[in-house]
């Protein structure tokens, strides 16, 4: 984020766990939340025991050591850690008289790092223990530090605009290094950004608008051809791999790109009238998108070319959207500080939910008097993805501020060769063709993004749709080999089906890339899988080998020994790479992380599916026989290892955050 200033395991959420402390004195809080149900299918934790009774808590970042930080202020300030589990320590000690901590990154040193805006400027360090050293030698006296980044070269990087302007270094030893050199009189740097090439980017408006560059060495380079007259550049984000993006809202509004060699393009035609584009973030989509608050409030996307699409359906009446980050689902999570504060989320396909501030609601087995007040999502000024895979914010209102997250709901279903279907945690049923005769059994099941539903393919190219759409299928027509599997696109618009000699099948917004079909292979394709970010997709066949149309190829297994054959694959969507399983439950991964497997564990049947965890930080193993193993955030909601089955279970699929919003009443946890 850039911004300054169901099946009948299905149970209730539980809110057993919301008895909360009464505010206390700064130290340690009991890590006890008030829990709200908020919009179908998320719920909100509140913690504020632990924070002084007028903290405000703004800024909030994930930290290296795998809790999250966050600056406050009141009648003391300081820096704040808060744990996934909830407990918040306050720390000041060390800080400067008349100190205004602001500013929070994490550092490349495995520390935080922080500007202070106070009485006498300095940038801060704070350990994980908790100690604050500041420094302030080589910091103009006037110097405000107006963003921070940790740089590629293990240094802290800030821009300076106070009375001497300015682009600063601090190595981790806390010596501070200013350049100047190559700045134009009168400019205002402003944000900062780590771009493609390793070098530090920065906007700068004031007498002189521009984009500039730093490299690690310090050296200075000011671009402008390209703004238009009078532009005023704001935040800027890099996109991996292309180019440099940013916000202009002067009296050309404009959304623009700058290349790695200074050329700059900026695009207006997509805006709304009276469009003020505010926060900006990279996309999981490959895609940059921003919150305009202007007269038309809305979400907006802006592909690599400059067409821009703005959203708004979905918005409260009288939203003021502000911050938006990538969230651990893969999709947009923003702040709405507008008439009904709330944070929202928004898919790439640009479906906006919100979830608002409703009153926290306690158990009847809680005394009203044992809880304390909370607001809600009230003036939102951190908003952060956290190590636990889901969103933290803070929400320092004067009256009863706090630290909040929302619960994004995780689970999976699971399909048998005889069309049932399995739903665990947060997973909505939605049918099944158990009990119904087949022409020839279901081997595949993929989740619908959008709706929480899922779709079914059996061998001959039959499709069965459950609370999603149906596109069509290969049933009653004529295929090549049996199929094997089936992908969606990332809208759930369309879907692929494959089979086992290559052969690729689109419906709906699917697209051809390509397939094996005619080719020989080696071994039979066993699976798809699509890369949400290309539109493109990749097989994979049982020896291994991985086949990639319009998606990246990041290795394989083909050509190496396997100690039993691939069944599965699955893509990780914040890479961009992808894991195979085998029926051991050997995983191999490419460009996606290793959390473990079952491999040369001894198993009751052989594994047939894996599916990723919504943050990909995680991921499920299925096994014929339903039972289910779960690695890194993947949470374990069950399984159908224990129980009698009418037919072998046959796939998994994961269910992503947004898909319970077609579920309402249903509010699930494992």
């Amino acid at each position: 984020m850039r911004v300054l200033s169901r099946s009948v395991l299905v149970p209730l959420l539980v809110l057993a766990a919301a008895g909360f402390g009464g505010l206390v004195a700064p130290g340690v809080s009991s890590g006890t939340p008030i829990i709200q149900v908020t919009a179908p299918g998320f719920s909100t934790a509140f913690y504020n025991s632990g924070l002084a009774a007028d903290a405000q808590p703004r800024n909030i970042v994930t930290g290296p050591d795998g809790n999250l930080w966050f600056v406050y202020v009141g009648s003391t300030n300081g820096i704040g850690r808060i744990t996934p589990a909830g407990v918040i320590t306050e720390f000041s000690a060390g800080l400067g008289v008349g100190s205004y901590p602001e500013k929070l990154v994490a550092g490349p040193d495995g520390n935080m790092w922080f500007g202070d805006g106070g009485s006498t400027p300095a940038i801060g360090r704070i350990t994980p223990a908790g100690v604050i050293t500041e420094f302030s030698d080589g910091l103009a006296p006037s110097s405000f530090v107006g963003a921070m980044v940790a740089g590629p070269d293990g240094n802290v990087w800030f821009s300076s605009d106070g009375g001497t302007p300015a682009i600063g270094r601090i190595t981790p030893a806390g010596v501070i290094t200013l350049f100047t050199s190559g700045l134009d009189a009168g400019v205002q740097p402003w944000d900062l950004t780590v771009g493609p090439d390793a070098n530090l980017w920065f906007t700068g408006g004031g007498t002189t608008s521009l984009i500039g560059k730093v490299t690690t060495t310090g050296t200075i380079t000011e671009y402008s051809d390209g703004l238009a007259p009078g532009s005023f550049p704001d935040l800027i984000v890099s996109v991996p791999g292309g180019s440099l993006w940013f916000t202009d809202n002067a009296s050309t509004v404009a959304v623009g790109s700058v290349t790695t060699a200074g050329v700059i393009t900026e695009f207006t035609a997509g805006l709304n009238p009276g469009a003020r584009p505010f926060g900006l973030v990279a996309g999981p989509d490959g895609n940059v998108w921003f919150t305009d608050l202007g007269t038309t409030p809305a979400i907006a996307r802006i592909t690599a070319v400059g067409a821009i699409t703005e959203f708004s359906t979905g918005l409260n009446v009288g939203s003021r959207p502000e911050m938006i980050i990538t969230g651990p689902d893969g999709n947009l999570w923003f702040s709405d500080a507008g008439a009904t504060q709330a944070i929202g989320q928004v898919t790439t396909a640009g479906v906006i939910t919100e979830v608002t501030s409703a009153e926290p609601q306690v158990p009847p087995a809680v005394a009203a008097s044992a809880v304390a007040a909370v607001d809600g999502i009230v003036a939102v000024q951190g908003l952060s993805t956290g190590p636990n895979g889901n969103i933290w914010f803070t929400g320092p209102s004067f009256a009863n501020a706090a630290i909040g997250t929302i619960l994004l709901p995780t689970g999976y279903h699971m399909a048998a060769s005889d069309g049932g279907a399995f739903a665990f945690g947060s997973a909505l049923f939605a049918g099944s063709m158990g009990g119904t005769a087949l022409n020839k059994p279901v081997v595949g099941m993929t989740e619908d993004p959008s709706t929480g539903g899922y779709w079914e393919v059996a061998a001959d190219g039959g499709v069965f749709n459950f609370n999603a759409p149906f596109f069509g299928s290969k049933g009653g027509g004529v295929i090549s080999a049996p199929i094997v599997g089936m992908a969606a696109t990332g809208d759930g618009l369309g879907y692929w089906l494959v089979g086992s000699d290559g052969a690729v099948y689109p419906f709906g917004d699917a697209m051809t890339h390509g397939s094996m079909f005619g080719v020989l292979l080696n071994k039979p394709i066993v699976g798809i899988a699509a890369d949400t970010s290309t539109g493109g997709y990749w097989l994979v066949a049982s020896d291994g080998g991985i086949f990639n149309f319009n998606a990246p190829f990041a290795g394989s297994m083909g050509g190496h020994h396997l100690n039993a054959p691939v069944v599965a694959i699955a893509g990780d969507w914040s890479t961009g790479g992808y894991w195979e399983v085998a029926a051991d439950g050997g995983v191999f991964n490419f460009n996606a992380p290793f959390l473990g497997s079952m491999g040369g564990s001894p198993l009751a049947k052989p594994v047939v599916g894996i599916a990723a965890s919504p943050d990909a930080n995680g991921y499920w193993l299925a096994a014929s026989d339903g039972g289910v193993f779960s690695f890194g955030t993947a949470t374990f909601h069950g399984s159908l290892g224990a129980q009698t089955l009418n037919a072998p279970v046959v796939g998994i699929g994961s269910v992503p955050s947004t898909s319970v919003r077609s579920s309402a009443g249903f509010f699930a946890v494992g």
